[in-house]
């Protein structure tokens, strides 16, 4: 409580490297904790969003420069400003999203003494990586659950592989809800979509029929997202059925967190995507749902995830998913039951499962409809939302800081 008697909300210090996590993935979950019990304060570097996400989540933004590459020195500097922000706003909670900023903003919270510090896991690089490189990924991430609170993964199978990997005290780890960063928009990713001209008149823009089957996959179009198995089970299958096709709703990713070297995916399979006639690449679109509502099966062939959000927002389409077996999928689809579950980076077995639901319509509705009904009564944002204001009202209770401090 201040002199005047004006009772302070507790200030919650939300860092990512790039502003465009909080216009896309966590849009919306800042302005509710802003309205109800927090004063969130976003940071992040400066960009082209930082001024849309001030006007959608009503809350200030703050920038330092962050280098999404390994950069001693400008990960030094970052640091040194970090400190003295902190130092200055004096948040109860500093709660931090993807590998860089968490370990930047971790050692940063720890310097600036900042009483409650957690540390979401979206996903873990280190899963695919060999040699030096995770070695290096492996020192990093237990640094910054060491300098954490409250370690917070995506998901039930990730926070597995983090105990079974002995990276952090079990006492640390608690799963926000039934996992994911922030849910998914139910309204926005409505399965009533596929009933508009929405989904005709996306068809159209691709040259594709009332009878044409879709396949959609949603995300960074890099190695690790499974892309090459996915062409190849493409290629094989439209030799099969004429009326097949493939929308890619993404963008190349030409660079990873830690590399200064391309991360895209390779050449040859890029040039069976540049020249397929029914494979399409929409490139970075915001009407994602738009996109979907065209399709009839979403393919997620994933080589790791946290939880995979391109599978929540299938579920909330009324889809059915194709998917891995790995960590952040398995916590999605049900296999069977919403969608079909192959194991990674193996293409003849992810040609199989999607020709059973090419053959089978009736399955992609039954599977459709499980799986709406799953992620609505799981993973709809404001369960997640609710569920993250409960966390942080915790976390303030636990450590008896509630109201205390100068805001």
């Amino acid at each position: 409580m201040s002199e005047k008697g004006i009772i302070h909300k507790p200030v919650v210090c939300r860092i990512s490297v790039v502003p465009m996590a909080f216009q896309g993935i966590f849009r919306g979950q800042m302005r509710y904790l802003n309205e109800n019990g927090f004063e969130i304060k976003i940071v992040c570097s400066d960009g082209p969003e930082v001024q849309s996400v001030k006007e959608s989540e009503g809350c200030s933004v703050l920038t330092i420069p962050f280098s999404r590459k390994i950069s001693l020195k400008t990960d030094i500097i970052t640091i040194y400003r970090l400190v003295l922000l902190l130092r200055k706003i004096k948040p109860h909670i500093v709660h931090t999203h993807t590998s860089k900023a968490g370990l930047i903003g971790m050692i940063s919270a720890f310097l600036a003494r900042c009483p409650i510090r957690i540390h979401s896991v979206p996903g873990l690089q280190m899963m695919e990586s060999k040699g030096l490189r995770r070695l290096i990924l492996n020192l990093s991430e237990r640094l910054t659950y060491f300098l954490s609170d409250t370690v917070c993964p995506n998901s039930n199978s990730l926070k597995e592989y983090i105990l079974n990997h002995k990276m952090c005290s079990s006492e640390k780890v608690r799963i926000i809800g039934c996992g994911s960063s922030s849910g998914v928009n139910l309204d926005k990713y409505s399965r009533h979509l596929k009933k508009t001209s929405t989904r005709k008149s996306i068809r159209e823009r691709f040259c594709i029929d009332d009878n044409g089957i879709v396949l959609a996959f949603v995300g960074r179009i890099s190695k690790e997202k499974g892309i090459h198995e996915l062409v190849e089970s493409f290629v094989n299958l439209s030799k099969r059925y004429a009326n097949l096709y493939l929308l890619l709703i993404g963008k190349y990713d030409d660079i990873g967190e830690y590399d200064s070297i391309n991360d895209g995916i390779e050449n040859d399979t890029r040039n069976v995507i540049n020249n397929n006639t029914r494979l399409n690449v929409t490139g970075w679109v915001e009407d994602v749902e738009n996109y979907l509502a065209a399709s009839d099966i979403v393919v997620h062939p994933s080589y790791r995830e946290g939880l995979s959000n391109a599978l929540l927002q299938a579920g909330s389409m009324g889809l059915p998913s194709v998917t891995t077996n790995v960590s952040g999928c398995i916590d999605v689809v049900k296999n069977g039951e919403t969608g079909l579950i192959v194991s990674p980076k193996n293409s003849a077995a992810l040609e199989e499962a999607l020709e059973v639901l090419i053959l089978d319509r009736d399955k992609r509705m039954e599977f459709g409809l499980n799986a709406y009904n799953h992620v609505a009564a799981n993973f709809a944002s404001n369960i997640i939302w609710e569920e993250t204001a409960r966390f942080y009202t915790d976390m303030l209770n636990n450590r008896l800081i509630y109201g205390e401090g100068s805001l």
